[in-house]
């Protein structure tokens, strides 16, 4: 069996594990909807796979509806993407996980002894989802949950290194948590939020132009609002 149809068939068996807990799913991408958001599993290849080996991984993450339009003035997503999510990390990224020291991904060539390469792949892939993904993303059910997320991974952000990259940057989430207040219809908060953003050790000219924009956007859709952190030179 070719790497590719190999790749395929574990393709098969997670889209099956998911859809048996209520993911819907496009291609390589899985969601899990609620009422103000959705559970995201995407799973990745890498650019530089051939005819002869495979590498692919877990992104786990957060899309909220309304959110993409607000950050960044463009429509909403026909279906959850990974540049357009909340929260993203990689699955060995979770904070509940025992730290590795190396990435985690599996990779698949075409030396590998059958069926036994896969079959061992296969079990540690839905361990993964089953034990450290799953779990994770169902602490997301509401805008509340994603806000909480964010607080918190601001005051453990070096501490989350132990596991891995956390999205977003530092430098956005104050800009994350304004967009996610404002969604969640706490406008004083929101742009609580923006004014630290815009104060940031590590604002360069791009955040501040994106940020900014941001702030227009939103100061037109309250109409221009102001007094309580909602200046007119804001």
């Amino acid at each position: 069996m070719s790497v590719r149809n190999r790749f395929r068939r574990i393709h098969r068996i997670v889209q099956k594990f998911l859809q048996e807990r209520q993911f819907l799913s496009r291609g390589q991408t899985f969601w899990r909807p609620t009422e103000q958001l959705s559970q995201v599993v995407i799973l990745r290849r890498s650019i530089w796979n051939t005819a002869e080996t495979c590498d692919f991984w877990f992104e786990l993450g957060v899309h909220v509806p309304g959110f993409t339009p607000l950050l960044d003035g463009i429509p909403e997503p026909a279906y959850p993407k990974e540049q357009f999510l909340v929260v993203s990390l990689r699955v060995d990224s979770v904070p509940s996980r025992p730290v590795q020291q190396q990435t985690l991904s599996w990779y698949l060539k075409a030396d590998d002894p059958l069926p036994q390469a896969d079959e061992q792949v296969i079990t540690e892939v839905l361990y993964e989802l089953r034990e450290y993904g799953v779990p994770f993303l169902s602490r997301f059910a509401s805008l509340a949950d994603v806000i909480e997320f964010l607080e918190w991974l601001r005051l453990h952000r070096e501490e989350c290194f132990r596991w891995g990259q956390i999205m977003p940057f530092e430098a956005w989430t104050p800009v994350y948590l304004a967009i996610l207040h404002w969604l969640n219809g706490d406008v004083e908060r929101c742009f609580q939020e923006l004014e630290k953003a815009l104060s940031g050790e590590e604002l360069t000219a791009y955040i501040y132009d994106k940020v900014s924009k941001v702030k227009e956007r939103l100061l037109v859709l309250s109409g221009g609002l102001s007094g309580g952190g909602l200046g007119q030179d804001c």
